[in-house]
């Protein structure tokens, strides 16, 4: 798309598929008129060596790289189809990224019930174009686990008492 358009820009972070959300890098591909732009805007100061170090050391390892998406993508797929079984989910919409789109009766009542199982999701709800919308990032099993549980588990909390 590069080739044939020049106002397209790509943007990649470095944060799940490589492990490195803590170092806040990424990449960018555009045309060389829009990253001559974008360098216009750019910090005044140097990344930091530790972060470099970081970033340079988790592009070595392609072997760790295809590990981490191959189990993203297949825990994606996992809670993809457990959402389908929640309660107040009326659709998952398709996702190839490293989260999911969930439109919600409730979209609120889901956030808070995943809240209090310990883990956040983001509530979208109130933006025009994802409506009843909740995000729900894909995680380790483990974190995937917890939420899943949470959400399931979702109104059997008990009432608090007015008194």
């Amino acid at each position: 798309m590069l080739d044939r358009h020049d106002n397209v820009v790509i943007l990649r972070t470095l944060s799940k598929a490589f492990g490195l959300a803590g170092v806040r890098c990424g990449a960018i591909l555009a045309s060389a008129a829009i990253i001559d732009m974008v360098s216009c805007i750019l910090p005044p100061y140097a990344y930091p060596t530790p972060c470099a170090d970081a970033v340079l050391a988790g592009l070595a390892d392609a072997d760790q790289l295809n590990k981490r998406v191959s189990i993203l993508r297949g825990e994606r797929q996992r809670v993809m189809s457990a959402l389908e079984n929640v309660p107040g989910v009326e659709q998952v919409l398709p996702s190839a990224t490293n989260f999911v789109l969930v439109l919600a009766s409730d979209p609120t009542r889901l956030a808070r019930a995943a809240k209090q199982g310990g883990i956040l999701i983001r509530d979208f709800s109130w933006d025009a174009f994802t409506p009843d919308c909740v995000r729900i990032t894909i995680g380790t099993p483990e974190q995937n686990d917890q939420l899943l549980e949470a959400l399931a588990n979702q109104g059997n909390e008990p009432e608090m008492m007015d008194g």
